[in-house]
Formats: structure tokens, C-alpha cells, sequence
């Protein structure tokens, strides 16, 4: 590894290889691997992707098992739904996350506009939905007393689900379990710890920083993409209205109902606060970046 003034630090393709690989959790495997070994590497990696492929298992179990070998299977279940140290959200995709990353993760959600909307004439459906919830959660979309009918085979949701995942993705929701891969959703208050959801929430650039930052961490070395990449900071969920997806009206221009990106503005930022450090890799065509030494 070398400095110098163009960029702060020069890694060989060994070295950033093996700082990413360690990063990620690969490297000695235990010879019993435990539940705490689950949690522990949940604290590192910060995500687990859920995905509906399923060969082998479900996508969500297979990180664990490539990093700490056979594990015990109903770990990571156990986390999620019992012991609720993870809970299901947004990273760079549909993930289980640690419990620690709540606050951070609040700036996606806009609650207190969802609970205006409820409040309005528009919304009376979608509250009407909220209170079946409270009344009678955990429940499946299709549990609704008027979940509606699909509009498609695949993502073509009913109108029920439409309205619970909108409460989902703004915090009033979350998932408490889950029936073979249907999602069971609940009031927030019932799943999210109290502790998470009284946690003081950072500013949205600030939280977007520290997530930016985790994902470097995560990463070990990563470019640009990478880094921010890691939970989609600034990408298009981020810059979507705050509405409800079905009382979206398309403006016009080039953007589209998209606010700008800011996220280069906010790593440049990151640098010159010496909270992320600019390096350079040799043969990668693209400028990297890691956490400051310590």
C-alpha cells in the first residue's frame, strides 16, 4: 500500500482484493457455527437480500452459509421473527437488516406524510386498510376484508396490497413474519422494538452519509457504485415522491417525477470531511474509496 497527493491511497489488485474479501466476512470458518455467529455476521454485512428465487434455499440464507459453512437453518428466522434483533426493509433491495440501522432508514420512510394522507378524503381507503391491521394483524394482503382483485400474474398487486405496501414502506407497517414467502404485515409498534423507533433520527443527507459509509465499510474498497450502491442511497426509491405510487401525476422534463440525484455531491463531502478516504486500485478504471485508518 502507498499514498501520495493525487490520491490518498494506492492498493495493489492482492491487497484491495483481500481487504474486500475480509471486509465481507470471508475468511477462517468456525467449527460449530451458533446463532451468534449469524448475529455476529449480520453486524457486519448490515444486509441480507431477500429474493423469491429459491434452488437451493431462499436467497437470504445462502450469505451465511457461504461465510461460516452448515449453520443451523432456523438462525436466521430466529433473528428475524422471534428475537426481532433484524427486521424486513429496503436496502439495496427487499433485506433483513440489523435493528441498528432503524433511525437511518427513516428518511425512506416519510410516516408523517402517510399519516396525513390517511387523514384526507383520498386516503380513507388506505386508513380503513391501517386499521383492519391494527385490529387484526399479522395479516396476509389477500386477508383484507376487501383486498381487491390482481391486475396481473406477477407484480400486478390488488389494490390491498397496493395500500398495505405503501404502509409498509412508510413505517407505519412492517413485516412480521412470513407464510411460505406472503408477506404478514403488522402495525410497526407490534414488530419494530421501542427502543428503534423512539431512537433519535438523523438529518436525510446525514443518514444517507452514514449509510454511504457502511456500505464502504462493507465493501472494503469499493468505487463510487459501490459504496453508494450498497443500500441504493440516492437512487430511485430515494428520489421518488412521497405520495402514493397510484396518485403520482408525471410532470414534465427530463427528470421526470424524479427529484435530482445529489449523492456525488454528498462523497465528495465525505472526503473533504476526512470521513471517507479517495484511493486508487491498480488496473481499476474507476476511482475507489475506503474509511479513513482507525
Amino acid at each position: 500500500m502507498a499514498t501520495d497527493r493525487a490520491m490518498s491511497i494506492t492498493l495493489s489488485q492482492p491487497e484491495a482484493r483481500r481487504l474486500a474479501l475480509a471486509s465481507q466476512g470471508f475468511g477462517p470458518r468456525p467449527e460449530k457455527p451458533t446463532i451468534g455467529h449469524v448475529r455476529k455476521l449480520a453486524a457486519r454485512l448490515y444486509a441480507f437480500q431477500i429474493d423469491s428465487v429459491n434452488v437451493l434455499v431462499r436467497a437470504h440464507y445462502v450469505p451465511a452459509f457461504a461465510r461460516l459453512g452448515p449453520y443451523p437453518m432456523d438462525a436466521l428466522d430466529t433473528l428475524v421473527h422471534r428475537k426481532r434483533e433484524l427486521f424486513e426493509y429496503w436496502g439495496h433491495a427487499a433485506c433483513l437488516l440489523p435493528l441498528s440501522l432503524y433511525p437511518l432508514l427513516r428518511y425512506r420512510m416519510h410516516t408523517e406524510q402517510a399519516q396525513e394522507y390517511m387523514r384526507s378524503k383520498r386516503g380513507a381507503d388506505t386508513a380503513k386498510a391501517y386499521a383492519e391491521v391494527a385490529e387484526r394483524g399479522p395479516i396476509a394482503a389477500a386477508e383484507l376484508s376487501n383486498p381487491g382483485k390482481r391486475s396481473g400474474k406477477w407484480w400486478g398487486w390488488a389494490e390491498g396490497k397496493e395500500r398495505l405496501e405503501y404502509l409498509y414502506d412508510s413505517g407505519l407497517l412492517a413485516i412480521a413474519g412470513r407464510r411460505g414467502f406472503q408477506r404478514l404485515y403488522d402495525i410497526a409498534d407490534r414488530v419494530i422494538s421501542r427502543a428503534a423507533l423512539d431512537a433519535p433520527v438523523p438529518p436525510r443527507e446525514e443518514a444517507m452519509k452514514r449509510l454511504i459509509l457502511l456500505g464502504a465499510k462493507a465493501h472494503g474498497i469499493g468505487t463510487f457504485g459501490d459504496i453508494t450502491g450498497y443500500f441504493e442511497v440516492d437512487g430511485w426509491r430515494d428520489r421518488m415522491p412521497t405520495a402514493p405510487w397510484w396518485e403520482w401525476k408525471r410532470p414534465k422534463g427530463p427528470e421526470g417525477r424524479r427529484a435530482k440525484p445529489i449523492v456525488k455531491r454528498l462523497v465528495s463531502e465525505l472526503v473533504e470531511e476526512g470521513r471517507l478516504v479517495a484511493a486508487r486500485v491498480d488496473g481499476w478504471s474507476e476511482p475507489a474509496y475506503v474509511l479513513p485508518p482507525g
